[in-house]
């Protein structure tokens, strides 16, 4: 997913939504905002797939604690309702999962998410408000693994969802501070195998979660 057609969508989206509630925005009830979060990521790592080289199953997990941006922008409907849009970037993701006893599978993990999502916020007039909500959308993975028998790589594009939920501390009108907790699932992610003589060796899955804290700052229009 190349970032330009991100943004395009990203764009396109907003400019729909903004014509559509141009009225409403007209009377103050629907505001347009800018956002961008630091996410302290606890990700899982599943391995799945079977490698017919050796004929046993990819199983096993690893953990990667990581720590990356994110950029979110979207429509505040009556200080109630957002309409998010977020697209969030994680670059060289390195796991390591059992192979062969004695061998192990190092595999490289980039991703590009875009997220549709709705949030509510009960308490819209409270300086400090509790925040819920949950959307869904695609990842577009990139991945690669190696045990050095076998190998291979792939690009594609998985379903991504998740439910998050914290506080809202608006000090300001304009202005907004938020921490929160989120639950990510990235999806599924599958290759297929290849052995050092270029012969067929079964497929090797990768299943990412992440359970992460989130700050962020936003600023509306």
């Amino acid at each position: 997913m190349r970032k330009s057609a991100v943004l395009g969508i990203l764009g396109l989206s907003l400019a729909i939504g903004l014509l559509c509630c141009q009225p409403a925005r007209a009377a103050g009830n629907v505001r347009f905002y800018l956002g961008g979060e630091g996410v302290y990521s606890l990700m899982n790592f599943q391995s799945g797939g079977h490698n017919s080289a050796g004929g046993f199953d990819n199983t096993d997990s690893d953990l990667l604690k990581t720590f990356r941006p994110g950029a979110h922008l979207g429509l505040e409907i009556q200080s109630i309702l957002n309409i998010d849009f977020g697209f969030h970037h994680r670059a060289g993701l390195k796991f390591t999962t059992d192979s062969f006893p004695g061998f192990w599978y190092q595999t490289d993990v980039d991703a590009y998410s875009l997220m549709f999502s709705l949030f509510l916020t009960p308490f819209p007039s409270y300086v400090i408000s509790p925040y819920i909500g949950g959307g869904a959308g695609g990842t577009r993975f990139s991945m690669k693994t190696d045990d050095t028998e076998v190998y291979g790589d792939v690009e594609n594009t998985g379903f991504t969802w998740q439910a998050e939920a914290g506080l809202r501390f608006e000090p300001m009108a304009n202005f907004s501070l938020r921490i929160g907790y989120r639950y990510l699932h990235l999806g599924k992610s599958e290759l297929d195998l290849t052995d050092s003589m270029g012969w067929p060796a079964g497929n090797f899955i990768g299943d990412m979660a992440a359970h992460e804290i989130v700050a962020g700052v936003r600023v509306t229009f």
